[in-house]
């Protein structure tokens, strides 16, 4: 299962006032999901960057299933806050 990013109302700001969080959604992503010759596995860490218009994640599993993985991905979502598939882009690798 995928968590989709909460959806923060503000950024750091000089006032230093709390930043508001909304969970927006999630979506199921089947086990077997590939990317980059590794399995997904579960993603944890979903956040929006607004200047590239696109999402990063890590995967879920420690490197259990392999090297620890960042991934940058499109996570569409519709006008009703309904999650298609996410769309992988980019894979990053770290050694144990």
């Amino acid at each position: 299962m995928v968590s989709l990013p909460s959806s923060v109302a503000g950024t750091a700001r000089a006032d230093n006032a709390p930043l508001a969080v909304r969970y927006v959604n999630s979506v199921i992503v089947s086990d077997e999901t590939m990317f980059g010759g590794q399995k997904v596995g579960g993603l944890s860490g979903i956040d929006y960057d607004s200047a590239k218009k696109s999402s990063v994640a890590i995967s879920d599993n420690r490197g259990e299933e392999g090297p620890v993985r960042a991934y940058t991905l499109q996570l569409p979502i519709d006008a009703t806050g309904r999650v298609g598939q996410p769309q992988f882009e980019l894979l990053s690798v770290t050694g144990h």
